[in-house]
């Protein structure tokens, strides 16, 4: 199922906990099994409505929003670019696509490429 595509971010005040995380995009087995574990203790003491917000980079990314999504939160995703998905490598554009398909709202900004220039 495809996420809801809006034009819009929800308005601050909402009845939920909206988190997001940066982090590191080349993370080894040992380190992505330390952040998953970290966020995932992080993420779990919210007594609210969990949302995580998240461009689904590879790496910690990616390993944020899957906690999201299993603690039974709702998925926001911001896609920064036209070209970003074809800019992730095999195995994140894989993550990306999937974790994609399972957002609950999807903003799409105006930007042709990704990169540092409009």
């Amino acid at each position: 199922m495809d996420g809801a595509e809006v034009g819009d971010v929800a308005q601050p005040g909402a009845a939920a906990d909206e988190d997001s995380v940066t982090g590191h995009r080349d993370l080894d087995t040992s380190t992505t099994d330390l952040a998953d574990a970290a966020i995932r203790a992080l993420l779990g003491r919210s007594g609210r409505d969990l949302v995580g917000v998240s461009c689904l980079a590879a790496g910690t990314d990616q390993i944020f929003a899957r906690a999201v999504l299993d603690l039974g939160g709702r998925l926001e995703v911001i896609i920064p670019a036209a070209g970003y998905a074809a800019s992730l490598g095999v195995r994140a554009r894989r993550g990306f696509e999937e974790l994609k398909g399972r957002a609950s709202r999807i903003l799409r900004l105006a930007h042709t490429s990704p990169g540092p220039d409009p």
